[in-house]
């Protein structure tokens, strides 16, 4: 949260651990890939991106998700 969001300052929470995420455009350009130490909860800041929708690959011990982040 927030979704969207402003300013690209993102706080995400999760039930299960994260092992890393990983940060894409609409075309699948990745611009973010980092290792999250299987941590449940962290911050998303990023700088220079235009407005729009992005995805976030979450791979964790469960398996891996996307969600959509929105920029405003």
């Amino acid at each position: 949260y927030p979704n969207p969001s402003i300013d690209w300052n993102f706080h995400f929470e999760s039930d299960i651990p994260v092992d890393e995420f990983q940060i894409f455009d609409m075309q699948w350009q990745e611009l973010v890939y980092q290792k999250t130490s299987n941590k449940k909860e962290f911050q998303i800041q990023l700088t220079n991106a235009s407005k729009g929708m992005y995805l976030m690959r979450i791979v964790s011990g469960d398996g891996t998700g996307t969600i959509k982040l929105i920029v405003q």
